[in-house]
């Protein structure tokens, strides 16, 4: 999965509350999804999310970073409206 996929997960954790709640969206076990965040902290070297057995927290990290994902996303759903503009 590529670290785009990763952060957008990432934020759908955030935006929903759960991971729970995000792997039912993207149809999709609890570990899988907790592997792929994971793997998204291995990758950029640092921690985004606290966590505990019934709840999470972002880090000062994952705060930064969750600003940038939402960037991000908004910059995808433009660049697929462009697409959607030349078919």
């Amino acid at each position: 999965m590529s670290t785009t996929s990763q952060l957008l997960l990432f934020l759908d954790v955030v935006q929903q509350g759960s991971f729970t709640k995000a792997a039912a969206l993207h149809e999709m076990d609890n570990s899988s999804l907790s592997k792929q965040i994971k793997k998204l902290e291995s990758e950029l070297g640092v921690q985004l999310l606290n966590r505990s057995t019934r709840s999470f927290s972002l880090t000062s990290a994952g705060e930064e970073i969750l600003e940038q994902t939402l960037l991000l996303k908004d910059t995808l759903n433009h660049i697929q409206l462009i697409a959607d503009s030349y078919q």
